[in-house]
């Protein structure tokens, strides 16, 4: 395979049956904060502590805003289509053009856990990212106690690869097994 460039379109408006996944606006704020960024459940997995107002919240999205001029900066905030409302965020990290490759993340409110929006909303974004941006690779990782995350990873397809043993450090400050899964360009989507 020859290797090409990609086709860095930035974060684009997806559609899902359910969902509108956009960049995020400044309006977000309270939303956000309410809904995940205040909630230990929620971010105990994640590389940044609960936000202790919503101020915080807004400065965070203030800086994910101005970043929407890169175009190889993907970040969406998950809506519910009929509402409007802001229920987490999802985005590809890491891109890289020399290797064709990112990293895939998501956050979604404790209210939303376990109703198929996470798995509908990275689906789409997987299928993008593959299909429309040109990325060969795409991977996520998942601690060892939030195996609800590998469920989304193996419902939209992807492959586990293997563990990182205690490669993660979480919020509570406890070392963490990191499994890896990826999907490759030419792998059979899940639908």
């Amino acid at each position: 395979m020859s290797l090409h460039h990609l086709n860095s379109l930035g974060t684009v408006t997806l559609e899902t049956p359910k969902l509108i996944l956009s960049r995020i606006l400044p309006k977000d704020a309270a939303d956000m904060f309410h809904n995940w960024a205040s909630d230990p459940e929620v971010t105990r997995y994640m590389t940044w502590n609960p936000h202790k107002s919503v101020g915080v919240t807004r400065e965070i999205i203030e800086g994910w805003v101005n970043s929407y001029d890169n175009p190889n900066f993907y970040h969406w905030v998950i809506r519910l289509k009929d509402s409007g409302m802001a229920i987490g965020t999802i985005s590809l990290l890491d891109v890289s053009d020399a290797r064709l490759s990112c990293e895939m993340g998501y956050c979604i409110g404790r209210n939303w856990w376990h109703q198929g929006y996470t798995s509908e909303a990275a689906s789409a974004v997987l299928k993008f990212a593959i299909e429309q941006v040109g990325f060969v690779r795409v991977q996520a990782e998942h601690c060892g106690s939030n195996p609800h995350s590998g469920g989304v990873m193996r419902k939209i397809g992807m492959t586990c690869e293997g563990v990182r043993r205690k490669a993660f450090v979480t919020n509570e400050e406890t070392l963490e097994d990191l499994h890896l899964y990826s999907f490759v360009a030419g792998d059979g989507w899940q639908e």
